[in-house]
């Protein structure tokens, strides 16, 4: 700090940086956790860049131009990049896994038609697998336990920037809702950690194990 004290910068470049601070240290957070060492769950992807979108990068009155023309510049370079505004998004196997994860399901930082659209893409997942013949019990070969190795996990960093500790309310649709409403409970009692198994998610309604591949990965 007393070195950069002595750097000859004027006032208002001072004053510039701390205003652009608050905007910065969120999406240095949110590039931190998405670009861990270990691959961060597919279900918090969309539910990361909506919240810093909406949150950090919106506007405020006490906002300076300058910030307010950063603001708006990262906003728009963010939304077409990850094609934030496309419809077909909703449709998207990361929004597919927030949905079906229980920290996620609610897509807060979501708008309404884009929330809908993410609910109805998995109701016509799974009615179109009901249509489909039963599948073949699944059987679980036993395998010696691998060697136990460190691992870097960011759920925990990644839920406490979304400000979510679990499960959360449920939408109000129909067998999708049962689902909803039934998977917390399942994933504690047959999923220690909060990891979704394949013998687990085979317990649900057969309908829904089609949604199997797009389940979010820890």
């Amino acid at each position: 700090m007393t070195d950069a004290k002595t750097l000859d910068m004027r006032d208002k470049h001072w004053q510039l940086m701390e205003d652009l601070l608050p905007v910065l240290q969120p999406l240095q957070i949110v590039t931190s956790l998405l670009s861990a060492k270990i691959s961060p769950s597919s279900s918090t992807v969309y539910p990361m860049l909506m919240k810093l979108r909406t949150g950090s990068l919106a506007v405020t009155a006490i906002d300076s131009p300058a910030v307010h023309a950063f603001k708006d510049d990262l906003r728009k370079a963010l939304t077409e990049h990850f094609a934030l505004d496309d419809p077909t998004t909703a449709m998207h196997p990361f929004v597919v896994a927030s949905v079906l994860d229980p920290a996620t399901r609610c897509l807060d930082n979501f708008g309404p038609q884009f929330r809908a659209a993410a609910y109805d893409n998995v109701r016509e997942l799974t009615a179109a697998s009901s249509q489909q013949p039963p599948a073949a019990a699944v059987t679980e070969t036993v395998e010696p336990p691998a060697e136990k190795k460190v691992k870097l996990d960011n759920r925990s960093a990644t839920l406490a920037f979304l400000g979510v500790r679990g499960a959360s309310a449920s939408p109000e649709v129909s067998e999708f809702d049962r689902y909803l409403s039934t998977l917390s409970a399942l994933m504690s009692t047959h999923c220690p950690g909060g990891r979704t198994t394949r013998r687990a998610f085979h317990r649900l309604q057969p309908s829904l194990r089609a949604t199997w591949p797009y389940r979010p990965r820890p």
